[in-house]
This record gives C-alpha cells, structure tokens and sequence, in this order.
C-alpha cells in the first residue's frame, strides 16, 4: 500500500515537473497545415450547404416536384466540381473534410432517389417542438426553414 502511493506520488511530481505544452490559439493550427487549394474546398462547402437549403416561397420551402427535380439535375455538376479540386498531397485530415463533404453529397442524391421524405412523410412538414432546444438546428428531419419565430398570417 505505502509503494503504491509512492509510486503515484512520483509520478504526480514528474508530470509537475515536464514542461508544459502551449496550446496554439484558435485557428492557427489549421491554417498552418492546410494545402493551398484547401480554401476551395472550403468556398465549394459553403456553396453546398447554400444549395441544400430549399427555396423559400412566401416563408415556406418549396418542396414542389419542379424544386427537387433541379436539386437532382444539378447534383452531378456538383459533385463533378468537389473531383475537380486537386487533393494531391494533402494531410490526411484535409483528405478526411473533402470525404466528409462528399458523403453530404451522397447524402442528397439518397435522400432525392430513396427517401424522398417529402412525398412519404407527411411528418417532414410538422414543425412541432414540444420543448425548447439547445440545438440551433433542432436535429432530425423536419422541412426547412424551421424558424420558431415565424410570425403568423393576418396578425
């Protein structure tokens, strides 16, 4: 017993005594190993995410057959331009963001061939929350936008 706390007393000392590591701030470290072309990788997300948000018409997403119908045409183009981007020589956690960016895209094209949860699920449209929520987002599917200060029609 006397060993054991001796042993964790020594080893307490010895972490005391090794020199501390300063953490770079925020945002340096990464742009310190990024590749060159990895702001268009970057840029190509930010277009995404804007693409993905459906149209709003008179505050509602428009879901119609005619709005999808584009999402589908247009995602070929672009996933064509995410292979565009050279990622020769990039670390691996640059490679890993431009996989994770297009398994969003392998995300829509199932949602838009399979799912299609706007023509089965009349529970994508029910924008209801029982409680309030620390998630921006609110998490799950639901039809976009999701804006609980909506304000309502004739008031």
């Amino acid at each position: 017993m006397v060993a054991w706390r001796i042993g964790l007393a020594l080893v307490g000392a010895l972490a005391c005594a090794l020199p501390a590591r300063a953490m770079p701030p925020p945002g340096t470290a990464q742009t310190a190993t990024s590749p060159a072309n990895y702001a268009e990788l970057a840029r190509f997300f930010a277009a995404w995410r804007a693409f993905v948000a459906p149209p709003v018409r008179g505050g509602v997403a428009d879901y119609g057959p005619a709005a999808i119908a584009a999402k589908a045409a247009a995602l070929p183009a672009w996933r064509a331009r995410l292979h565009a981007i050279d990622r020769r020589g990039w670390p691996q956690g640059a490679r890993i963001d431009a996989q994770l960016v297009e398994a969003e895209l392998n995300g829509l094209d199932f949602d838009l061939r399979v799912l299609k949860p706007w023509a089965r699920d009349p529970g994508f449209y029910a924008n209801i929350f029982a409680d309030w929520s620390d998630v921006p987002a609110h998490e799950g599917p639901s039809a976009a936008p999701t804006s609980i200060f909506m304000p309502l029609r004739g008031r």
